[in-house]
């Protein structure tokens, strides 16, 4: 028994390892992905005004806002800038709502800015598109409003991580049926332990077992319970019980006899697929049902 709860023990560490190990990388690729995402933005603004051949510096990410920086002047058209926008937001799976504003490299001043809401659309604020930027140096920054698409992706695969670990203990169930056999075979080739229902009965010790749990009978009780298990699912009269148990029938009470089944009643009523049945005037009979 001992072998099947350090199985279990062992799955369930497995599965929960890879939750953690999963939810400790998952936010580097989601900031890799938003990075790629913002780099084709740039990139695609600067095929839109025609250059080519300019470089897009590295996108920055600091507390949650990520700076889009480029290598020459260039002017943008806010048309331009929210169709390109619009176009990688819906194919690079940026968050469902935004704000992307726009800077000069040597000022903090926001010359244009707007707020996006991708599965939203009513609820967006687009200020006046008709007005050029003149050709300057300008940088692009990004501020998620909300959790990311690509964030909800991530919570589907925690929940098919934990579907996993589900499945495995599953299929691992019949497993832990052929070690619980094979030990408790193991444990019946010595010949005082006996199979009964869920329990071991061990004559030598006067002992019923389950699981990991003894319960000691009394000398009485212990004789009784095995002249039963001989004759399970037979009826058993109770001069018989006397005559084999305390086999002085004429000194015995027989009432006493209803006391100890009484007892064994008690000491069995954890597995309800064992019975002692009273045949009233006849005797008693030990039923277990497969």
């Amino acid at each position: 028994m001992r072998v099947i709860k350090h199985l279990g023990i062992l799955i369930l560490f497995f599965v929960g390892l890879c939750r953690i190990s999963f939810s400790i990388t998952q936010p580097q690729e989601d900031a890799k992905h938003t990075q790629v995402a913002l780099r084709m933005i740039g990139h695609q603004l600067l095929l839109q005004i025609g250059d080519s051949i300019s470089r897009i510096e590295q996108v920055e990410e600091n507390n949650g806002v990520y700076t889009i920086k480029f290598e020459s002047e260039l002017s943008i058209v806010p048309e331009d800038l929210q169709r390109v926008v619009d176009s990688v937001a819906q194919s690079y799976t940026l968050a469902k709502n935004f704000i992307l504003e726009v800077s000069k490299c040597a000022k903090s001043t926001v010359f244009y800015s707007f707020e996006k809401h991708l599965l939203d659309e009513e609820n967006d604020i687009i200020p006046c598109t008709s007005r050029a930027l003149p050709k300057a140096c300008y940088v692009l920054m990004y501020t998620p409003l909300n959790e990311s698409v690509s964030e909800g992706k991530n919570k589907l695969q925690v929940n098919e991580n934990w579907l996993f670990g589900l499945l495995l203990l599953v299929a691992l169930i019949p497993l832990t049926l052929y070690i619980k056999q094979k030990l408790f075979k193991n444990r019946l080739q010595d010949s005082h332990l006996l199979s009964l229902g869920l329990y071991v009965f061990d004559t030598r010790n006067e002992v019923l077992i389950l699981d990991n749990t003894k319960e000691q009978l009394s000398a009485k009780e212990a004789d009784l319970l095995l002249l039963l298990l001989k004759s399970v699912n037979e009826l058993l009269t109770k001069e018989d019980i006397l005559k084999q148990v305390w086999n002085d029938e004429g000194a015995y009470v027989g009432r006493t006899l209803d006391v100890y089944i009484s007892k064994l009643r008690k000491k069995l009523e954890a597995d309800t697929s064992i019975s002692i049945v009273n045949n009233r005037g006849v005797g008693y009979k030990l039923v277990v049902n497969q």
